[in-house]
């Protein structure tokens, strides 16, 4: 799911996945959205190389 949300550039779907972090694997997972946010974020700042 987050995979899918990360390739449409969808932030406010990617934010609104609520993950309980009590082990590794979906702490691992937040990483993973947070990471997904940020360069979506740093993707919509700058102007694209022709």
């Amino acid at each position: 799911m987050i995979n899918a949300l990360a390739a449409k550039g969808d932030v406010k779907g990617l934010m609104a996945i609520e993950i309980k972090p009590y082990s590794s694997g979906p702490k691992k997972m937040i990483r993973w959205r947070e990471l997904a946010i940020a360069a979506i974020g740093a993707g919509k700042k700058q102007p694209r190389a022709k």
